[in-house]
């Protein structure tokens, strides 16, 4: 099987402080892969490493097999990565589809601010326009966001908008997905369904998902192997039930 991504000793210094240290591991195409590890642990700054947001301090980056390393995020997201925040990044004043379109702005032709006023001309850029709604409408109805469709986000309760989140993210259709805590501020009901959405997702669109979360719960019913991290290096590595029964994981967690 081909690997979608690989970190190869990749470290995070800010100034004295190491956030990632000497990291290593490859995901392959198609795995669930689950980053765990306590508050501090470097999982979001890894994250960050991987998506351009920092410029790792040491080691390299590859996606699909090619080096990304110290490219910038705009470049990443076109050669196939996508990610959601643990802080929501939404337009609080624009709606769900807007939200959602921004997310496909990586292959317009034209400008995003014009699409209201294209969609009742004829050419290339109402014909450009159709096809990326269609686009966005699959995800609407796979995430279950017809209600909200027309809605502002700011309107949103904090869970529905993670899902937007998500949403804007799978817009960009990505080879390759970063969920940085997808079920914080869901409730149970909304767990349940963020399961069936992310192998959904796998299945239905041959994506690679990363996942970084503090529900063990959700983590050992979707991941393929876990990587637990703590003060920004790695534990260990493999499948759910192992570890999170390492003794370390365990020592991490509960001191």
């Amino acid at each position: 099987m081909s690997i979608a991504l690989a970190l190869k000793r990749v470290t995070k210094r800010f100034g004295g402080l190491i956030a990632t240290d000497d990291i290593s591991v490859e995901v392959k195409k198609g795995e669930i892969f689950s980053i765990i590890g306590p508050n501090g642990a470097g999982k979001s700054t890894l994250f960050n490493c991987i998506s351009g947001l920092y410029k790792v301090s040491q080691g390299s980056v590859w996606l699909n097999g090619e080096e990304i390393t110290g490219a910038n995020p705009h470049a990443i997201a076109r050669k196939g990565l996508s990610r959601t925040f643990q802080n929501l990044e939404l337009f609080s004043k624009m709606t769900t589809m807007e939200n959602l379109m921004l997310g496909r702005h990586l292959y317009m032709k034209t400008n995003f601010w014009n699409l209201p006023t294209m969609l009742w001309e004829k050419g290339p850029a109402a014909k450009d326009e159709i096809k990326h709604r269609e686009k966005v409408e699959q995800i609407i109805d796979l995430l279950d966001l017809q209600s909200v469709r027309n809605r502002y986000t700011s309107q949103l309760p904090y869970g529905q908008q993670k899902i937007v989140e998500l949403g804007r993210a799978l817009a960009a259709e990505p080879s390759v997905l970063l969920l940085d805590e997808p079920a914080a501020g869901l409730n149970l009901e909304e767990k349940d369904e963020l399961v069936f959405w992310i192998n959904d997702i796998r299945r239905l669109f041959d994506i690679t998902i990363l996942v970084i979360e503090h529900n063990m719960g959700l983590v050992t019913s979707i991941s393929d192997r876990i990587m637990a991290l703590n003060f920004g290096r790695s534990i260990v590595t493999g499948k759910p039930e192992a570890v999170i029964k390492h003794p370390e994981v365990v020592k991490a967690y509960l001191g």
